[in-house]
């Protein structure tokens, strides 16, 4: 049975950027991912100010595009913003993944492609973690000093049983991934686009993102809630088409790709949650970290907390 200090389980933002740093520290990391390649879950769309890149040394070859302007429509008001100069970046986030999970490797860690988690226990000081391989199909335990879930809105690792989760902020997202005229992309390219209010999307907000080679990102996302004013909503799909038609009117579009799923949010901010026993003459933690999926830039430095709490194990 191989030994770990740090199993991840799911190579996302998060899960690669924590990863990243523990095996930067000198720890011994396995980073698991259940897609064969970063492109097969290609489906996020962030947009993070210009500092995110060299806060946590990201290069350009993650970036999808740059943008510099900024436009919010609600149902009755719209503001636009602009300037001279780059602000952000909206990520490719296949390239972004793919990056941090090299990072990994370069630093002396593992990662495991295709590979899906399946239980864990505790011996002792330490968990085993049973995964799965799909080719070849295999069960694989290895040992570990900490365990993160990083699995997102999923919280595989936590809660394996859906019974036992807590109660979450539940919401639905769709997104087209389109590819536009160069026309039309040109005036996108550099602009990031917030839809606000019942008339665009009620009960939550909808978004343009630039990406590279024509294509343009639109999506829409809502609470799964009755709305005040609105007693009948539409189907998600509908206030996309009414972006595409009424604000984007592209000459020609060709849809290339469809992604949407149920979205599940904590109602707290917490970032990781560490539990603790305190023993006679020692700190002993149980080695079961939840890491929460965010957006970039909201905790993706706090892996230096477990690279504390390693030199105490």
């Amino acid at each position: 049975m191989q030994n770990f200090d740090v199993v991840v389980v799911g190579a996302g933002p998060a899960g690669g950027q924590c990863a990243r740093i523990l095996a930067k520290a000198g720890w011994k990391v396995l980073l698991v991912e259940q897609h064969e390649t970063f492109l097969a879950n290609n489906f996020s769309s962030a947009a993070s100010p210009i500092e995110i890149l060299s806060d946590y040394d990201i290069p350009s070859q993650c970036v999808g595009s740059y943008w510099k302007n900024l436009e919010i429509l609600s149902t009755n008001v719209s503001r636009r913003w602009e300037s001279s100069q780059s602000l952000g970046a909206v990520f490719n986030f296949a390239k972004l993944r793919e990056y941090l999970a090299l990072q990994v490797k370069d630093n002396g860690s593992e990662v495991w492609m295709g590979c899906r988690y399946l239980k864990h226990y505790q011996q002792g000081t330490r968990t085993t973690v049973f995964l799965q391989r799909r080719k070849p199909n295999e069960t694989i335990p290895v040992s570990t000093k900490i365990l993160v879930d990083a699995t997102g809105f999923a919280r595989a690792v936590m809660y394996p049983s859906k019974k036992d989760r807590p109660s979450f902020l539940k919401g639905t997202g769709i997104e087209y991934l389109i590819q536009v005229d160069e026309e039309t992309y040109q005036k996108y390219s550099q602009t990031l686009v917030f839809f606000l209010g019942y008339y665009w999307s009620p009960q939550g907000y909808s978004w343009i993102f630039p990406m590279d080679d024509r294509q343009l990102k639109v999506g829409s996302a809502i609470y799964n809630e009755t709305h005040k004013i609105i007693k009948k909503t539409s189907p998600l799909k509908d206030y996309i088409k009414q972006i595409i038609d009424t604000c984007i009117q592209p000459k020609n579009y060709e849809i290339i790709d469809i992604h949407g799923s149920i979205i599940e949010y904590s109602k707290s901010l917490t970032i990781a949650t560490i539990k603790t026993m305190l023993l006679p003459s020692e700190i002993q933690f149980l080695p079961l970290i939840f890491w929460e999926e965010k957006a970039l830039g909201m905790g993706l430095k706090e892996p230096k907390l477990l690279v504390s709490i390693l030199r105490l194990i």
